[in-house]
């Protein structure tokens, strides 16, 4: 009797840990989530769906749907993502969702001109209105975030509600596409590791027909877990749905997210093999400029000696002979942090 009480002891002692661990790896009170969401959404035959289809049918619609809001400046990498997800994902429409009006006039005068280029280059290409949320289903957003912060969580429930509108393929806009996604489009939701081998999801690319359970509970816990200071609460909410309802996901560990935010040396300024084992690659747009690295554009490209090079000019240059560089133009390119280590080596 005494052994089995010490026995119930440790066990009780190591759930409570593991519970603790979980609570800490995803925060953001995944636990509470996932003690109140509703079961019965599980039982609804309105939501139930059956993974291994043998339907020649996609589940998925082919139209991949971008998000943009007037905070933001629509630059050269943009419009190289637009483009690249136009020429290699090769989807019937892009639905480009925006609060700035079918001509996209911005108060940045910037910001018009690489839109309208692409404009001009996507014949399938179909602005739509969106109503940009005030709340977060009556919660204020943070006051003592700037914009960018704010538009951020717009976005994360904004997506959700245009996947469970139409349906089709979610993507950030400074994602790059290698080629078709059909591999993933008979699977009601399928997305990638924010990082290898941790249970966190990226939500920043999502494949999702609209009638996914997985949407309607990812949906709900912005209903009522949402945290206004929070910054990229979902991808941990997201995993711990993932772990809890894994035959209802689709997890990738690298297609979709490679390198991922903790290998930005291998991913954007390395030469590794983007084209061959990867449909999508974010680029990491904010994470160049942070570093204090030169602005990407027309004039320089031509001289990133990497990966991500490789990536832009296979788009802007696509059959031109791109041209020549001086080695002085590439220490120049390189990335600011990569160039610190090789002046140490």
């Amino acid at each position: 009797m005494k052994s089995e009480l010490i026995f119930c002891a440790f066990a009780s002692i190591f759930i409570s840990v593991y519970f603790a661990y979980l609570y800490y790896r995803g925060g953001y009170h995944i636990w509470n989530v996932l003690q109140t969401f509703n079961e019965e959404v599980l039982e609804d035959p309105e939501f139930i769906v059956n993974l291994n289809t043998t339907e020649s049918q996609f589940r998925v619609p082919n139209i991949v749907h971008l998000i943009w809001l007037h905070y933001y400046k629509y630059d050269f990498i943009h419009y190289i993502c637009i483009m690249s997800v136009y020429h290699n994902l090769q989807p019937d429409y892009i639905y480009f969702h925006t609060n700035m009006g079918q001509d996209f006039n911005g108060s940045d005068g910037e910001s018009k001109p690489w839109f309208q280029y692409a404009r001009k280059s996507i014949p399938n290409l179909i602005i739509k209105d969106i109503e940009v949320p005030k709340t977060m289903f009556g919660k204020a957003f943070s006051e003592k975030q700037d914009q960018h912060f704010i538009g951020s969580h717009q976005t994360d429930i904004l997506r959700l509600r245009v996947l469970m509108n139409f349906g089709g393929i979610y993507l950030d806009n400074d994602v790059f596409g290698i080629r078709p996604l059909d591999r993933f489009r008979n699977y009601t939701f399928t997305a990638n590791r924010d990082c290898p081998r941790e249970h966190r999801i990226f939500n920043g690319i999502l494949i999702a027909s609209k009638d996914s359970v997985i949407l309607k509970l990812f949906y709900d816990s912005y209903k009522r877990y949402y945290n206004p200071d929070c910054w990229g609460c979902g991808i941990g909410i997201l995993g711990q749905l993932a772990y809890r309802h894994y035959n209802l996901i689709h997890v990738l560990e690298t297609e979709l997210v490679y390198p991922s935010w903790k290998q930005l040396d291998v991913q954007l300024y390395d030469n590794y093999d983007w084209s061959t084992n990867h449909y999508t690659a974010h680029i990491w747009r904010n994470a160049w400029l942070a570093f204090g690295n030169e602005v990407l554009s027309p004039a320089n490209i031509h001289c990133v000696d990497s990966a991500l090079g490789e990536m832009l000019q296979s788009v802007y240059f696509a059959n031109q002979t791109i041209p020549s560089c001086t080695d002085a133009d590439r220490r120049r390119l390189l990335p600011r942090f990569l160039a610190n280590k090789i002046a140490r080596e």
